[in-house]
């Protein structure tokens, strides 16, 4: 994880007051193989309806931006393209 980038993520989506609800949004989903894009999309998802059931309401492109982050890539794209997938 990207501490340094989640944190500029959250901020720059000026969600800092529910920063510690996302982190444990986030730190909830368990990646057992190795990493893909469909992994990535279900751990988006995933985040956006824990988040959404707490009253706090991310677009799907934030949510994708921040888990990208989480996993330690620079952002949505950087990520499909790293993981060597035509799927976003």
């Amino acid at each position: 994880m990207s501490k340094e980038l989640l944190m500029e993520r959250i901020s720059r989506f000026d969600l800092q007051d529910q920063g510690v609800e996302i982190l444990l949004a986030l730190d909830s989903f368990i990646v057992n193989e190795p990493l893909n894009v469909r992994q990535l999309k279900m751990h988006a998802k995933l985040m956006k309806n824990t988040l959404s059931t707490k009253g706090i309401v991310v677009k799907n492109t934030q949510s994708q931006e921040l888990v990208a982050s989480f996993h330690g890539f620079k952002d949505w794209r950087n990520a499909v393209e790293q993981l060597g997938s035509s799927e976003s």
